[in-house]
């Protein structure tokens, strides 16, 4: 995965792409980034960590360490990303949790980079997943070790259960990404650090409250994700990221 990660940067025509960066916290707003991001679920889409730019808005790191992802539809288009997410052993794990109908929404290649890679702030994936009843789960896999050093996850244990406390839409003329709700002041010496090795997966529940650190290290921390929800739950019209009829979501 991490090869072909690579060689999908490389082939990358980087004057092509807008050179958006995802935040968490702001809401997206310009045309060509609101459609480029919206588009993303069925492409092979680039998001750059912002400290890869110079201030006349110019890479200063090789287009190799310049992203923060690669999103959002890997496991439709790349075949490497698709074999993956296809073993039998991922739908079990699925159904062991009691997924009746696992539906795959969406799958990340996050990189970390070296000395680059920024903060994710506290936040909780069902904002950005909602279905009826609240159904997501992240399968999130490291591609290198993950530790304090290079900025892995922290967890908020028990946040799981208090439902969510703010979603990221479409607004109502459906052409911009806002974020609708609050979150509260949560403290990061609540949370607790989860240092894995490589190949660990580590399952996310939509509702758990979880941040990445800044990665300040020489070291990068690679890992994929891709999210499943209940078939039989409702996914919300909201969410700025649709299917289309002619790709629909791809059952796990």
């Amino acid at each position: 995965m991490k090869q072909r990660a690579n060689e999908i940067i490389d082939n990358m025509d980087l004057s092509t792409h807008p050179r958006l960066k995802f935040g968490k916290k702001q809401a997206i707003e310009q045309d060509d980034e609101t459609q480029y991001f919206f588009k993303s679920i069925d492409n092979i889409s680039f998001f750059f960590e912002s400290k890869a730019f110079d201030e006349n808005g110019e890479l200063r790191v090789p287009k190799r360490n310049a992203l923060l992802k690669l999103g959002h539809g890997m496991h439709k288009l790349d075949p490497i990303f698709k074999k993956h997410i296809s073993q039998e052993r991922m739908r079990a794990i699925a159904k062991s949790l009691g997924y009746k109908q696992p539906l795959v929404s969406q799958s990340s290649y996050i990189f970390k980079q070296p000395f680059i890679g920024s903060e994710v702030p506290f936040h909780q994936d069902s904002t950005f997943i909602g279905t009826e009843p609240l159904s997501n789960l992240g399968f999130w896999f490291a591609l290198d070790d993950s530790h304090l050093g290079n900025g892995c996850l922290h967890v908020l244990p028990g946040s799981h259960k208090n439902g969510i406390t703010r979603r990221f839409v479409r607004n109502q003329k459906g052409n911009a990404g806002v974020f609708v709700g609050e979150d509260p002041e949560w403290k990061k010496s609540e949370f607790v650090p989860v240092e894995v090795e490589t190949g660990t997966l580590i399952l996310i529940h939509g509702e758990v409250v979880h941040y990445t650190a800044e990665n300040t290290s020489p070291f990068s921390r690679n890992a994929f994700i891709f999210h499943v929800f209940e078939g039989e739950a409702k996914y919300s019209p909201e969410n700025c990221l649709q299917p289309t009829p002619d790709s629909p979501f791809m059952p796990l």
